[in-house]
C-alpha cells in the first residue's frame, strides 16, 4: 500500500507541492506559476515534486490539496448560486429573516428567497418550538423550483444540539425535487424547456445536478445568523465545487495520480473529495493554517510563534501544541458574519512587493525611490521612510529595482544589505543608498517586532520570548533576530512550507452541543468526557488511525439566567489519517461528482437526477435581472419587502412566511472616517432625529457600558437598522425626560435570556405585544385604584428567559393630573439598562408603534437582576408588568403602589443614552485617526485605563442561574510583568491586580474589557485564551453610589462583602440630547 503524501497549496501566484514519506521526510518539491484554470499548475507542481523525489505516480497514497478557489469565489462573487433558505423555527426568529446580516452586493449575488417554516427545537434539543409540517415543506420544496433555484439550505433552531428535523427536512426537499423532476420528464412540452434550462445554468457556472440541499448543522456552530450565513455561502458554491473537485481528481488521475484527494480546511484538518462537495466553504482560510502546521513539522517547534512573509502581506500567528491557537471571535467572509473556526493570525502589509518610499525635500512623500537617481542626491532626511502596506504584487519580478525596474520595494532592500538573492545588487545601487536601505530595514523590523509582540499572549522579556520560526518566499525580509523572540529559526523548504502543512492535515471530530452539567465537578467531568468519546468515535468515522486522537478544543459555557447547570460544550478531537485504511476506488472523477447533496439518505442512493435551474451566477452583472426573474414566481399577496402577509405573525397558522427579491437586510457599514465626523440630527422640536450612523456609535457604547454582560448589541442594531429602512428617517426620535408630559406614560421594554440561547433562537418582535399587554395590565389596575382614591402605580416588570419582552413601564403624571389615570395614553419608550442590546430595543419597538423613546435608562449599564434597577432601589414598585412569547402568550402582574413617589418618577431616570453615542463616537474616531482607542473611551466617559494585557485563563460556573466566573490577563505595555483579576457574574464586578491584590475598580463603577487594538466591547461569554484586552473603568451614575443603592449593587450584594466600593472617579453628568445639526 503507497504511503507516500503530497501536499499543494494552490496560491495565486505560485501553486507549490512536497512529496513527503510516512516519517514525514520531504522527499521532494516544486513550485510552478498558478495557471489560469488552476489545474495545469497543480499538476505540474506534484509532477515535479514527483520527479525531483524520483518517485513514480503510483507511489503517492493521497494528495492533499490546498486552494483559494471557494474563497475567492465569494469575495469576487464570480460563480455562485442563488440560494433558497429554509428555516424551521416555527413562530420564533421572525424579527431577522434569512440573508438580513449580508452586504447588499453579497445579498444580490446569492440571496434567492426564503421560507419561514413550521419546526425548531429549544436549547435543550428535547422539545420542539413546533412540530415539522412535512406538507407544508413539500410545498416549499415546489415554490423553490419553480423559482428556478436549485441550491437550498435547511436551517433549524437549535439543529446543532438536535439535527433531527434539519435532516428529516432535507430528504423532503430531495425527494420532492426528484418527484418534481419526474413530472417534467412526463410532459413532453416541458422537456425542451428544461434542457434549456440546463444549457443556461452550464454557461452560468451551475453545472447539472438535482436540488442541492445543505444542512446547516453540518456548516456552522450555535448562532443562528451566523450559522445561517456560512451554509448559504456554502450552498452558493455547491456548483462551483462539483466542477472543481471532479476536475481536480480527473487532472491527477490524467497524470497517473490514483490516489483519493483531500482538501485541507481551515482548522487544519481534511475534507475528503467528498466532503469538499458538500461543504466547500470550509477550505476558506485554510492556507494560514497549513503554514502555521507546516513550520511545526519542518522544526519541531509545537509552541512558537511563525512569521509567513509573502509578496504583499505578512501572517503572524501562535503555535499551540503544534496547532494554530484559533481566533477568539467571530470572523466575517465576503462580509457575512459567521462562527466557523479560524486561526488567530494577525496581518500586516508586508512583504517582499511591498512599496518604499522616502519623503523627499521640503517634506513631500515620494510614491516610491526615484528610479535612476543617484542614492547621494536624496537628501539627508531620506533616511525615514515607510514600507508597504500598497505592493506591486505579481509583478514584483518585472518592477523592482534589482531587476530593472522602476520602482522601490522591500525585496530591493533586502537585495542591496545582501540578505536576499534576486536580480542584481548594483541595480538595486543605482536607485537606493545604503543609509536609505538601513533604514527601511529598520522599519521593516519594527512592524514584524510589534506584530510579533501583538500575538503572544506573555510579555517580551527573558522566559516570556518565543521561539520565532519563519517561512514563506519572502522569508528574508526577516533579520536574524527580534525583540520578544529567543530565537529566530529558518528551516530547510521554507518557501514550500504551506505545501508541507497541507501534506500534514489531520482529520477530525467535533461536539458543540448544550449539556446538563449535573452542579458537581464529578458530573461536569462526567459530561465532557462523554463529549470527548462521541468526538472521537466521529474522529475514526473520518478516517482517523485508532489511537492518536487527542483533544484540540475543550471548553464548556455556562448558559446564564437559566435553571440548572446548562452550558454549551465544545469538544475537538484530532488524529493522524489511515492511508491504509483509504478507498482508492474513491479516486475517479465519477466517484468526486457522486456527492455534493445532503447525506441524509443512504449513501447508495443517488440525489434526485436532472432537475435544472433557469438562474445564473457566473457573472453579476445580470444579479438584478436574476432577482426580478425570481421576484415574478413570488405570490400575489407577497408584502413589499420581501415578506408575504400570508401568515406573519401568526404562531397558529400552518402557512410559512416568505421572503422574495428584493430581500430586506442591512445596508453597507458606513466608513471609519464618516462616523469619525458624525454629527447628531436634532429638530426644531428638541428630538434627536435617529440615522444609521447613530445607530452605528450607540451599538459600540451599549456594548461597553454592558461592562461584559446584556449581550451583544449587534442583533439589536441590526434589528434597528432594517426597521429604520422600513419606516425611513424620522420614525426614531429620542426625546428628553422633560418632553414627557406629566398626564402620560412611558413604557420600557426589552428582552431577557441567556445570550447564547438568544443568538440562537431569535425573537419575533414579541416586545410589541408585551407593551400592549403592560398597559392593559395598568389600566385595568388603574381605575379601581382610582375609584378607592389611590394614586396610579408605577408599572414594572421583566421578560422570560424564554426570550419574551417587557420590563418596567412609568407613569409619569404627577399627584395632581391624575384624576383620570385609565385614560392616560403612552407616551414614549424607554431602556430598563442601556447596556448591551436592551440599550437599542426601545428605539425598534418605538419606531413600530410610532412613539419617541426616552433619553435616558433605570441603571445606567447592565446589571443581573430586576432589583438593580434605580426604580426599585429607590423604593418604587416595578408592577404591573408583562411578558410575552413567540407563541402569542402573555402574562401580567398588577400591584397597587404608594403615591408618595410618584412626583419623583422621573428622578431615578440615569440619561445614558447620549453617553452610549459619546462612547461609540470616541471608538470611532480613534479608529480613524488610528489612536489608542481604549483611552479614548476612557476619556469620554471620565475613567480610566485599569490595564492592558492578554487573557491566558478563564474560569466559568453556573451558580443559580447566573455565569458566574473569573478572568485572568497578563499584562503587556506599560503593565508587562503585571497581572489582573476580573471576577464576573454575567457583568463584570472587580478587577484587582495582583499579587498584591490591589483593588483597582469595583461595582456599581464600571469594568468595560474592550479589544486592545480597535476598542470595541468585549461580552463575557466572549472571553477566551489569548484574547488581547484593554479593562477601562468609567464611574457610576451618583444614582448608584448611594449608600441605598450599594446596598443593591454594591460588591456585597454580589457576595464580596469584604470589598468596600471606593468611587473610580467622579461622574461627570452626561448631556442627554446631544448637541449637533438641525435635521
Amino acid at each position: 500500500m503507497p504511503l507516500l503524501r503530497v501536499g499543494v497549496d494552490a496560491g495565486g501566484t505560485n501553486t507549490d507541492a512536497v512529496l513527503l514519506d510516512e516519517g514525514n521526510v520531504v522527499l521532494g518539491w516544486c513550485k510552478e506559476p498558478t495557471s489560469p484554470d488552476v489545474l495545469q499548475g497543480i499538476v505540474g507542481a506534484v509532477t515535479g515534486a514527483l520527479q525531483r523525489a524520483g518517485q513514480e505516480p503510483g507511489a503517492v497514497g493521497a494528495v492533499m490539496l490546498g486552494t483559494t478557489q471557494f474563497v475567492n469565489a465569494c469575495i469576487q462573487l464570480k460563480g455562485l448560486a442563488h440560494v433558497a433558505v429554509v428555516r424551521l423555527c416555527g413562530p420564533a426568529t421572525h424579527s431577522l429573516p434569512p440573508f438580513c446580516d449580508m452586504p447588499p452586493r453579497l445579498r444580490q449575488a446569492v440571496g434567492g428567497c426564503y421560507f419561514l417554516a413550521s419546526g425548531g427545537y429549544e436549547f435543550d434539543g428535547s422539545s420542539e418550538i413546533a412540530p415539522l409540517d412535512e406538507q407544508q415543506l413539500r410545498r416549499i420544496a415546489r415554490r423553490i423550483l419553480a423559482a428556478g433555484i436549485r441550491c437550498a439550505v435547511v436551517s433549524g433552531v437549535f439543529s446543532p444540539v438536535q439535527a433531527a428535523q434539519e435532516q428529516r427536512a432535507a430528504v423532503i426537499l430531495a425527494d420532492e425535487a426528484a418527484a418534481a423532476d419526474a413530472e417534467a420528464d412526463a410532459l413532453g412540452g416541458a422537456i425542451e424547456q428544461r434542457q434549456q434550462q440546463q444549457q443556461e445554468c452550464e454557461g452560468q457556472g451551475q453545472g447539472q445536478g438535482p436540488l442541492l440541499v445543505c444542512q446547516s448543522h453540518e456548516v456552522g456552530r450555535l448562532g443562528l445568523l451566523e450559522r445561517e450565513n456560512a451554509a448559504v455561502l456554502n450552498a452558493a458554491l455547491q456548483p462551483l465545487a462539483r466542477r472543481v473537485v471532479p476536475a481536480c481528481v480527473a487532472a491527477l488521475a490524467a497524470a497517473g495520480i490514483q490516489a483519493p484527494l483531500f482538501f485541507t480546511a481551515n482548522d487544519g484538518t481534511l475534507l475528503s473529495a467528498q466532503d469538499a462537495l458538500k461543504v466547500p466553504v470550509a477550505t476558506f482560510q485554510s492556507g494560514p493554517v497549513n503554514s502555521l502546521r507546516g513550520a511545526a513539522l519542518l522544526t519541531g517547534i509545537a509552541d512558537g510563534a511563525v512569521i509567513d512573509v509573502g509578496g504583499t502581506t505578512t501572517d503572524v500567528g501562535l503555535l499551540v501544541g503544534g496547532l494554530p491557537r484559533p481566533a477568539p471571535r467571530a470572523v466575517r467572509l465576503a462580509g457575512a458574519a459567521t462562527n466557523f473556526q479560524m486561526p488567530d493570525v494577525l496581518s500586516i502589509g508586508l512583504g517582499g512587493g511591498s512599496l518604499v518610499r522616502f519623503p523627499q525635500p521640503g517634506g513631500r512623500r515620494a510614491e516610491a525611490a526615484p528610479a535612476g537617481s543617484a542614492p547621494s542626491e536624496m537628501a539627508p532626511e531620506a533616511a525615514a521612510c515607510t514600507v508597504g502596506p500598497d505592493s506591486v504584487g505579481a509583478g514584483l519580478p518585472r518592477e523592482a529595482l534589482c531587476v530593472g525596474g522602476g520602482t522601490c520595494t522591500a525585496s530591493d532592500v533586502a537585495v542591496l544589505l545582501g540578505r536576499m538573492e534576486l536580480g542584481s545588487r548594483e541595480a538595486a545601487a543605482a536607485g537606493l543608498s545604503e543609509e536609505q536601505a538601513e533604514a527601511a530595514w529598520a522599519e521593516m523590523q519594527r512592524a514584524l517586532e510589534d506584530c510579533l509582540d501583538a500575538v503572544k499572549t506573555e510579555a517580551d522579556g527573558g522566559s516570556c520570548d518565543v521561539p520565532v520560526v519563519v517561512v514563506g518566499g519572502g522569508a528574508p525580509l526577516c533579520g536574524a533576530s527580534l525583540r520578544g523572540a529567543s530565537a529566530v529559526v529558518r528551516p530547510r523548504h521554507t518557501a514550500v512550507a504551506n505545501a508541507v502543512g497541507a501534506a500534514i492535515a489531520q482529520v477530525s471530530g467535533s461536539v458543540d452541543a448544550v449539556y446538563d452539567m449535573g452542579g458537581t465537578a464529578a458530573s461536569r467531568t462526567a459530561v465532557l468526557q462523554q463529549a470527548q468519546r462521541l468526538a472521537e468515535r466521529r474522529a475514526a468515522a473520518a478516517g482517523a488511525v485508532p489511537g492518536s486522537c487527542r483533544v484540540a478544543v475543550r471548553e464548556d459555557v455556562p448558559l446564564a439566567y437559566l435553571p440548572g447547570s446548562f452550558s454549551r460544550v465544545r469538544v475537538e478531537v484530532i488524529g493522524d489519517l489511515d492511508l491504509s485504511s483509504l478507498d482508492r476506488s474513491a479516486a475517479t472523477p465519477e466517484a468526486a461528482a457522486g456527492g455534493g447533496a445532503s447525506d441524509s439518505r443512504a449513501p447508495t442512493e443517488g440525489p434526485a437526477p436532472g432537475w435544472a435551474a433557469g438562474r445564473g451566477a457566473a457573472g453579476r452583472g445580470a444579479a438584478a435581472a436574476a432577482d426580478r426573474e425570481v421576484a415574478e414566481q413570488r405570490p400575489a399577496a407577497a408584502a413589499s419587502g420581501g415578506i408575504s402577509t400570508a401568515a406573519a405573525s401568526s404562531a397558529s397558522s400552518a402557512s410559512e412566511v416568505a421572503g422574495w427579491p428584493p430581500l430586506a437586510g442591512r445596508g453597507e457599514d458606513p466608513m471609519p472616517a464618516q462616523l469619525a465626523g458624525w454629527q447628531p440630527r436634532v429638530n426644531q422640536q428638541g428630538e434627536w432625529i435617529l440615522r444609521s450612523e447613530d445607530l452605528h456609535l450607540i451599538a459600540t457604547g451599549c456594548g461597553i457600558l454592558g461592562c461584559g454582560g446584556g449581550g451583544s448589541p449587534s442583533k439589536a442594531m441590526l434589528k434597528a437598522l432594517m426597521q429604520l429602512q422600513r419606516a425611513g428617517v424620522g420614525s426614531m426620535r429620542v426625546i428628553s425626560p422633560a418632553a414627557v408630559p406629566d398626564e402620560r406614560l412611558v413604557v420600557d421594554a426589552g428582552y431577557m435570556g441567556a445570550p447564547t440561547v438568544g443568538n440562537e433562537k431569535l425573537d419575533a418582535d414579541q416586545a410589541e405585544a408585551a407593551v400592549q399587554a403592560v398597559l392593559e395590565a395598568y389600566r385595568s389596575s388603574a381605575a379601581p385604584a382610582a375609584e378607592r382614591r389611590a394614586e396610579p402605580p408605577h408599572m414594572g416588570g421583566e421578560g422570560s428567559s424564554e426570550g419574551a419582552s417587557t420590563q418596567p413601564a412609568l407613569d409619569t403624571a404627577a399627584p395632581a393630573a391624575a384624576a383620570q389615570p385609565a385614560q392616560r395614553q403612552l407616551a414614549a419608550l424607554m431602556a430598563g439598562e442601556v447596556g448591551g442590546g436592551n440599550g437599542i430595543e426601545p428605539l425598534v419597538v418605538g419606531s413600530r408603534l410610532g412613539l419617541p423613546v426616552v433619553d435616558g435608562d433605570l441603571m445606567g449599564r447592565a446589571f443581573p437582576e430586576l432589583q438593580m434597577m434605580t426604580s426599585a432601589i429607590y423604593g418604587l414598585p416595578v408592577l404591573p408588568a408583562a411578558v410575552a412569547d413567540e407563541k402569542g402568550n402573555c402574562l401580567a402582574v398588577q400591584r397597587a403602589a404608594s403615591p408618595a413617589w410618584l412626583e419623583r418618577l422621573l428622578r431615578p431616570v440615569c440619561t445614558e443614552m447620549g453617553l452610549a453615542l459619546r462612547l461609540g463616537s470616541a471608538v470611532a474616531a480613534a479608529q480613524h485617526a488610528k489612536q489608542d482607542a481604549p483611552a479614548a473611551i476612557a476619556a469620554a466617559g471620565g475613567g480610566r485605563v485599569l490595564f492592558t494585557g492578554k487573557v491566558v485563563d478563564v474560569q466559568r460556573q453556573t451558580t443559580q442561574g447566573f455565569a458566574r466566573g473569573r478572568l485572568l490577563l497578563e499584562g503587556s505595555g506599560a503593565f508587562a510583568g503585571r497581572t489582573l483579576t476580573v471576577d464576573f457574574q454575567n457583568e463584570n464586578l472587580l478587577a484587582v491586580e495582583g499579587p498584591g491584590e490591589r483593588l483597582l475598580a469595583s461595582v456599581p463603577d464600571l469594568i468595560c474589557c474592550v479589544e486592545a487594538e480597535n476598542g470595541l466591547p468585549i461580552a463575557t461569554e466572549e472571553q477566551r485564551y489569548g484574547l488581547r484586552v484593554a479593562v477601562v473603568g468609567l464611574p457610576a451614575h451618583p444614582l448608584l453610589t448611594s449608600p441605598a443603592a450599594l446596598a443593591v449593587v454594591g460588591p456585597a450584594a454580589f457576595g464580596h462583602s469584604n470589598v468596600e466600593h471606593v468611587p473610580l472617579a467622579q461622574y461627570a453628568a452626561v448631556e442627554g440630547i446631544p448637541g449637533g445639526v438641525t435635521a
